[in-house]
């Protein structure tokens, strides 16, 4: 019998999010690696408070006017030993935002977790090294186009969260 999957989707208010200041974030086409800490507050505190670096990741068509933009937190989980993905997606059609953005919990595509030894949280800890913790997962550049993603675990979960969103639109035609 196949296992069901856990991913769950949660959604978030967005309708007042501004476009002009999500390009400044992350011009459309690009990632941006941002601490979390600095992300906007569509993203919840609480939330941004468990995360390391997140990568934001841009995309859009002109010749449909749809603009996505995907927030990758990098969520500790040291109870599990592990950096989880928990993305988060936020959807502009021109200028106009959709009412609601769509955070994955729970999310089910390979490498989504990153396993580290058991002593790892506690050793970041006590040396200082928190701000250099997103290192393990991050991509090798601080920014870039989103094709350098390719084949990455970041291209995953940004694949995984506009689909369900394109599924989601797709079914109120």
């Amino acid at each position: 019998m196949p296992r069901k999957s856990k991913t769950r989707f949660d959604f978030l208010d967005t309708s007042q999010e501004d476009i002009s200041a999500w390009e400044k974030l992350c011009p459309v086409g690009e990632y941006r690696v941002l601490p979390s800490g600095s992300l906007p507050s569509v993203v919840p505190e609480a939330l941004r408070a468990k995360c390391v670096d997140s990568i934001v990741m841009a995309s859009g068509s002109k010749d449909d006017g749809v603009s996505y933009f995907v927030v990758n937190l990098e969520r500790k989980d040291q109870a599990d030993g592990a950096i989880d993905q928990q993305p988060f997606c936020l959807v502009f059609s021109g200028s106009v935002a959709a009412p609601s953005g769509c955070l994955v919990q729970h999310g089910d595509w390979t490498d989504r977790t990153v396993r580290v030894p058991e002593t790892f949280f506690k050793g970041v800890q006590q040396t200082g090294i928190a701000p250099y913790l997103g290192a393990l997962s991050i991509p090798p550049d601080l920014s870039g186009s989103l094709e350098s993603l390719s084949g990455s675990r970041h291209e995953a979960a940004f694949e995984r969260v506009v689909e369900h969103v394109k599924s989601l639109n797709d079914a109120d035609k």
